[in-house]
């Protein structure tokens, strides 16, 4: 059980011996390496359906930041700081923010309105409920919804399976906008 031979070709020189006593397991390695090219789609060519939660917060964060002065952001900034971890402004929270409202120089009305903005930013609403902003949107006149409407938003908000409840939130979150 022995095998010797060489190999000769121009230069080279290959020589090898094999013999069955001393090595009785042969092992076979393989290697291998996978190579996926994949292309993505734009985030342009989605529809408007598809945007994530933090594109949606940007934007809106944008829109109001080009609205509200200096002061006004900072107040905002505050107030987003302050309902990072709860969906109210606690008693602790309140009194910090009045301190700030006091020191940028805004009024109360004004101050409310930035966190009524916040909050209504924060919020994120399924499609039944953006279905029935947009009625509301339709109908309300000065930040009220006319007692002859009243009746067909009822209908509306039924057949998209929205609880009074709810429907009252997204109506004065409306009725404040």
């Amino acid at each position: 059980m022995s095998l010797k031979g060489s190999f000769e070709y121009l230069f080279a020189k290959a020589s090898g011996a094999y013999d069955a006593k001393t090595d009785k397991t042969f092992s076979k390695t393989e290697e291998i390496e996978w190579e996926i090219d994949m292309k993505f789609k734009p985030l342009q060519d989605f529809d408007n359906a598809y945007v994530t939660n933090s594109q949606a917060t940007d934007s809106i964060d944008q829109s109001l930041n080009s609205e509200l002065s200096e002061d006004e952001i900072a107040y905002k900034e505050e107030v987003e700081f302050c309902l990072e971890d709860a969906s109210e402004i606690d008693v602790h929270s309140r009194k910090f923010l009045e301190r700030k409202r006091q020191k940028l120089g805004l009024s109360e009305t004004r101050a409310q309105e930035i966190e009524d903005m916040v909050k209504a930013s924060l919020v994120s609403f399924t499609d039944e409920e953006k279905e029935y902003m947009e009625a509301l949107d339709d109908v309300i006149e000065d930040g009220v919804i006319p007692d002859n409407v009243r009746r067909l938003l009822e209908r509306e908000r039924k057949s998209l399976g929205i609880s009074e409840e709810r429907a009252k939130e997204l109506e004065e979150i409306k009725c404040k906008a």
